[in-house]
């Protein structure tokens, strides 16, 4: 190893680019000249010449000649994660930042990044892209603000990881980057390294005014690798990046966990193609068309795929999949009803919504049969001292209509945490119908909540969501939060998992980092339960929303409701005084009745 290291300096060196090189002379000189150009001075750039075989260790040695800042590393061909690892080794610097030789930067990239850090405290600076391809300049990142980031989830984004894992466009402190090595013998190392850097990061700020110049260069050292190797190793890096994300509770976009395994081409055609998404393979013919699935946690298990499937997805609608593509359909017999519901005549002829009469034939008796079931939910809550009020639909039913909405038959309610989780026990204690009982129930989507069954009778049900007190936050946090539970619930709670395993799962949700509930309740605001996962932009709502509690009429009965229920329903439906845009046709009343099915509901509707 050759170097001409003896001209280091006493004083400290702010910073040290690191350029590793390897046949780059069309374009070293243009990246040397951005670098040694800068408006800020106090730097050292090391320069890794990785056995290049073409003129680039002249045109080193001849920017070296000009410039004492300039020190050349001569190595033989180990490739760019060693030529990384020596420089970050050597790097005297109180930061790092690395530039590939066949890019370039703006004159006053190094001086604005190093601003920001020293003015925020930050252990990462990290600008824009502008990548250049066939001649022409796009942003691949624009950042048009100083801002700083602390929590994983914002730096991870800010940084634009797994998508733009680049380890250049940034500057580092010099003590963190030096932590990590680059894993050698691998292409994709960015992909490896920059997670785990930009995780022990204490924050991130992005800068602004100055830009990292990206040349999408054919002849890179990724463009040149051996295609087989390729594929192995962006396979594995985007492997890994899955499992970071997943292991640090980070969102990740569904494409990203869609990978590409191998793709087999004959004269530059791909002959077929290996994907996998969530460690299932599919098999694709020409690389698009389905032919065969592969569950390799499940022995020698695969699937000859026709052109379609068709499988159900709920009792209300199935699901058609042609060509990878899926679609949802309603059943015939739901369909035919739901075109049959009053709802389309009254919104036709314009019927003020709150004067419609009540539901008729099947539909009422399933009603007031569910009507039984919250009647003695009313009686459970009241015997053991718990709240409960009316929610959702049902709550708009008795805003609007002072009884059920007339196209929908279940009963939604709502009931704070420290009272869910006692209620199944109420039930088994105090309800004065054996048959009516109170039970966790796990849905299709693997939604869990509690609700109120029959024994005799699986149509029946009231349903119980759970409220959490969580800190009081801004607004901007409540919607970050809410996205991440949205986020993070069902991908963790996916899969083939016991009621056990989900309930589990569930719980350690709500106790993690972004979801930990409070006990102090009086600076707090009331949030939907994470069990079963609201598909609504915010989940926060202040406490007197809901508290006191007041009463209203539902049915020719009172019942417990929010404190300020059309404050709340403005939040979850809108206007919820015109006619939806579409409706479904309740969860049960569709089905054809059996006659043990008929004489329970028409027991609970004359006995209540």
């Amino acid at each position: 190893m050759n170097s001409n290291l003896e001209n280091s300096d006493i004083k400290s060196i702010k910073i040290s680019v690191v350029i590793p090189v390897y046949n780059t002379e069309k374009f070293l000189e243009k990246c040397l000249n951005s670098v040694i150009n800068q408006t800020f001075k106090d730097f050292e750039v090391i320069c890794i010449n990785d056995g290049s075989t073409d003129n680039s260790e002249s045109v080193l040695n001849s920017f070296a000649k000009q410039d004492n800042r300039i020190k050349i590393i001569n190595q033989q061909n180990r490739g760019v994660s060693i030529a990384r690892n020596e420089g970050l080794k050597i790097a005297k610097g109180d930061y790092i930042s690395f530039i590939d030789s066949d890019d370039s930067v703006a004159p006053n990239y190094l001086e604005n990044l190093y601003n920001a850090i020293i003015s925020t405290g930050a252990d990462i600076a990290v600008t824009s892209i502008i990548r250049i391809k066939k001649g022409k300049e796009k942003y691949r990142v624009k950042y048009d603000e100083i801002k700083t980031y602390t929590t994983l989830q914002d730096k991870i984004d800010i940084c634009k990881i797994p998508d733009c894992s680049y380890v250049w466009n940034k500057l580092y402190k010099s003590e963190l980057a030096k932590r990590f090595k680059f894993k050698e013998g691998v292409f994709f190392e960015d992909v490896l390294w920059i997670p785990e850097v930009v995780k022990n990061a204490n924050k991130v700020v992005t800068v602004s005014d100055t830009h990292y110049i990206y040349f999408n260069n054919p002849n890179s050292i990724v463009q040149r690798c051996p295609s087989a190797k390729k594929q192995e190793d962006v396979y594995n890096a985007k492997k890994y990046a899955i499992q970071f994300f997943d292991d640090n509770h980070l969102r990740l976009a569904e494409k990203e966990r869609n990978i590409s395994k191998k793709v087999k081409f004959f004269c530059g055609i791909p002959l077929y193609k290996i994907k996998e998404y969530n460690d299932v393979e599919t098999i694709y013919l020409f690389s698009f068309l389905p032919i065969i699935k592969c569950y390799p946690k499940k022995k020698n298990l695969c699937k000859i795929l026709n052109l379609y499937t068709i499988e159900d997805y709920d009792i209300t609608h199935r699901k058609l999949t042609f060509c990878g593509i899926k679609f949802k359909y309603p059943r015939s017999q739901y369909r035919k009803l739901k075109k049959t519901s009053p709802y389309y005549y009254y919104k036709k002829n314009k019927l003020d919504i709150t004067t419609l009469p009540p539901a008729e034939g099947q539909t009422r008796d399933i009603q007031l049969a569910n009507l039984a079931l919250l009647e003695e939910l009313d009686y459970v809550c009241k015997q053991n001292g718990l709240k409960y009020w009316l929610d959702f639909g049902t709550l708009l039913g008795a805003v609007r209509h002072k009884g059920f909405i007339p196209w929908d038959d279940d009963i939604d309610t709502g009931m704070p945490r420290e009272d869910y989780e006692k209620i199944i026990d109420a039930f088994a204690k105090s309800s004065r119908n054996p048959d009516i009982y109170a039970d966790i129930f796990i849905d299709k989507r693997n939604n869990c909540s509690i609700k109120v069954l029959h024994k005799k009778c699986s149509l029946l049900f009231v349903d119980i969501f759970p409220y959490d007190f969580y800190p009081r936050v801004s607004e901007r946090e409540q919607l970050d939060i809410s996205d991440k539970i949205m986020y993070f619930v069902p991908r963790s709670i996916s899969g083939e998992k016991s009621k056990d395993e989900i309930v589990k799962e569930i719980e350690h949700l709500r106790t993690s980092v972004y979801l930990r509930p409070v006990l102090d309740k009086d600076s707090a605001d009331l949030v939907y339960g994470i069990d079963y996962c609201h598909n609504y932009k915010n989940w926060f709502y202040s406490q007197d929303y809901f508290f006191p509690l007041k009463e209203m009429s539902f049915e020719g009965k009172n019942f417990p409701v929010p404190n300020n229920s059309e404050k709340y329903l403005q939040r979850v439906f809108g206007n919820y005084m015109e006619y939806p845009s579409r409706i479904g046709v309740g969860h049960s009343m569709f089905l054809t009745l059996t006659s043990d099915n008929k004489n329970i509901i028409d027991s609970l509707k004359n006995n209540r």
